[in-house]
């Protein structure tokens, strides 16, 4: 690319001479350049590009072709380093595409001329001298990056940092870049005459995009400044764009115009969607403009050729929707039924993976239905957690906002989900590096004692059922014992009763053998009564008006399980990235403002959960005795729960 025009000034001064000692620097810095040893095959074809992103997490980044414009994944082994095997985003690279596997990517990555890469740059100078003004193009690396302004570091010269102004980032969409991304920018004075980096670009002039895929290609395409794309004009003429932002807590998002005209702002209430009112980045949308409250929006949002915009990444759930071809306002709602069993796949996941939406495989297209971690129907060790593509079996139960969600989550098959063996290796491996001091004599002199206490699951007849009340059936969706209370969804039959609302129900209506609880999933016999105004299910027995049989130990384990499995998540999270539990504002209950807004938490209001320390990993211990986790809320878990 072209380098970019110099704005001359009258502040300008004639070039000051660099002192011999920074010359020696930078020619003992040439003298150790090393060339990298590429093989014959690889050398036939090579190529040049520039590193579009670059992640350090997953380390992995991505590399844009200077001739085709496209994206290649790039691995830390295909990089030739002289140091670390990173790249900078923005720097110039050479490299050979080779295929692999089925899958071609760049390799044998230098700089040009197949000089060896150097990731380290020079330490940062916040005190020193300033550079002269002239002509200069300096190399340096953005140090900090905040709203308005930020600080790059000299590559080479040893000159204190400069500050410069967002606004001098040469960008093709978002004004924004990476933390040590390589840029070429100048020196001039300020209005206020204090010297600043000025016009910003890619080394060798080229403008900066730091958005990939779709958009990405797209913006490079067109080339042109974000301040310099011509402004949208309302019209009723579809336009196409593609999506580069969406805000959920806003519900709003930006789309970019194909044409190479200005970002446009599009709300959720415009979005015409098979599903879920919102947008993923890098797909492609058709809109209208309209002009509403002096800004411009995207209205009558879509997908390609006006169909229903698709809330799902292309697999089966896409090809699913888009043969069904029904905005969300048209298909039917999955029936509310606690017994029979409907197919489906995780389509969403949202809230740290603990919220989520189904999409029911049914071909009539049934709306998709909430769900949350709780009723996955998992076995062992490790937090519930199903990928978003997996087929699932579910079935559904109404909720306190009238929505439907789905409960008891399983595979097709029935079979409950797990850990696999490398993940499970990896989660008791990362759990023995933190586990509490004496944990294992606790935790072995737990099993003993609850080996001693086998449970028994017996046929016990309950007392008479009232002849005032009626019996019908229910199906426990939740019981939660710090605050006694659960809720029941009424079967869908006549057996269930004629309403079929969510029943809230307490300790003091379960008839229990022994331990005085109920597990969730199980179904019972109730009567549904009326008290102040709230319908409840009372004097709940088990089927054929037998006692309720409540495997404590069984629940201690899950719990127990659970509770690693919240902890091994904070371990992993803060591991990943030390600033999470800073910028962090989750609590075990949830969001402050889960999305999508509106979402109830689980378990509903309804249950009256009592309040827990902030910013708690794990939910509460929901047994006594001193495991080593957390201090006990509660007396022991053997005087806690028996009112007998």
């Amino acid at each position: 690319m072209a380098l970019l025009e110099e704005n001359e000034s009258d502040e300008e001064m004639p070039e000051t001479p660099v002192p011999s000692e920074e010359v020696s620097e930078t020619q003992e810095k040439d003298s150790t350049i090393t060339y990298a040893v590429i093989p014959a095959e690889a050398e036939e074809d090579r190529r040049t590009g520039w590193c579009s992103k670059w992640n350090d997490i997953e380390n992995e980044g991505l590399l844009v072709d200077d001739a085709t414009g496209e994206e290649h994944p790039v691995l830390p082994d295909d990089i030739l380093s002289a140091d670390q095997q990173r790249l900078h985003v923005f720097e110039t690279l050479e490299y050979t595409l080779m295929e692999e596997d089925g899958i071609v990517r760049a390799r044998y990555i230098t700089k040009p001329d197949k000089v060896e890469i150097r990731f380290q740059w020079r330490v940062s100078q916040r005190r020193g001298r300033e550079p002269p003004i002239n002509k200069t193009r300096y190399v340096g690396y953005i140090e900090r990056l905040e709203k308005h302004h930020g600080f790059v570091v000299f590559k080479t010269e040893k000159f204190k940092n400069m500050y410069f102004a967002v606004k001098e980032l040469q960008t093709t969409g978002s004004k924004t870049v990476p933390y040590g991304c390589e840029v070429e920018f100048s020196v001039k004075r300020s209005k206020d005459g204090k010297k600043q980096a000025k016009n910003l670009t890619r080394v060798g002039g080229g403008l900066m995009t730091v958005e990939t895929g779709e958009l990405g290609r797209m913006l490079r395409e067109n080339n042109t400044k974000r301040q310099d794309k011509p402004d949208l004009k309302p019209t009723e003429e579809v336009q196409t764009g593609v999506v580069g932002n969406w805000f959920s807590r806003m519900q709003t998002g930006h789309i970019w115009p194909c044409d190479g005209s200005k970002v446009i702002r599009c709300k959720a209430d415009d979005i015409v969607s098979g599903g879920l009112k919102m947008l993923a980045e890098n797909s492609t949308v058709e809109f209208i403009v309209v002009q509403e409250d002096d800004h411009l929006w995207a209205k009558k949002v879509t997908g390609p050729g006006g169909e229903p915009y698709i809330d799902a990444p292309p697999g089966a759930i896409f090809d699913h929707m888009a043969s069904i071809g029904k905005p969300l306002e048209e298909k039917k709602t999955l029936p509310i039924d606690p017994i029979k069993t409907v197919t489906g796949w995780i389509k969403f996941l949202t809230s740290n993976n603990e919220f989520g939406y189904i999409e029911p495989d049914d071909p009539e297209g049934f709306q998709h239905v909430e769900f949350t971690y709780h009723q996955i129907a998992w076995e062992g060790a490790g937090f519930p957690f199903v990928p978003v593509g997996t087929p699932i079996e579910f079935r559904t139960c109404a909720w306190d906002d009238g929505t439907v969600r789905a409960i008891k989550i399983t595979h097709p098959e029935g079979d409950h989900f797990m850990l696999g063996a490398d993940d499970l290796a990896e989660y008791e491996k990362t759990m023995a590096e933190h586990q509490p001091p004496n944990a294992d004599e606790k935790q072995a002199a737990m099993k003993v004692e609850e080996e001693n206490l086998p449970f028994q699951d017996l046929d016990i007849p309950a007392p008479p059922r009232p002849n005032t009340l009626e019996k019908l059936l229910g199906f426990v969706v939740d019981y939660n014992l710090p605050s006694l209370k659960g809720i029941l969804q009424p079967l869908s039959g006549a057996e269930g009763g004629e309403l079929k609302e969510l029943l809230q129900f307490d300790i003091s209506q379960l008839q229990c053998e022994g331990f005085r609880a109920i597990g969730k999933w199980t179904i019972v016999e109730y009567s549904r009564v009326v008290k102040d105004e709230h319908p409840r299910a009372e004097y709940i027995t088990a089927v054929d008006n037998m006692l309720i049989n409540f495997d404590e130990k069984s629940f201690v384990e899950r719990e127990t399980n659970l509770i690693f499995a919240h902890r091994h998540r904070m371990v992993t999270r803060t591991r990943n990235n030390p600033g999470a539990r800073k910028q962090n504002t989750r609590t075990w209950m949830g969001n402050i403002m889960p999305f999508p807004i509106g979402m109830p938490p689980f378990p509903p209001p309804m249950m009256n959960m009592p309040p827990f320390p902030p910013m708690m990993d794990c939910p509460p211990p929901f047994y006594g005795g001193d495991m080593g986790f957390y201090p006990p809320p509660f007396p022991p878990f053997s005087q806690s729960f028996m009112p007998y």
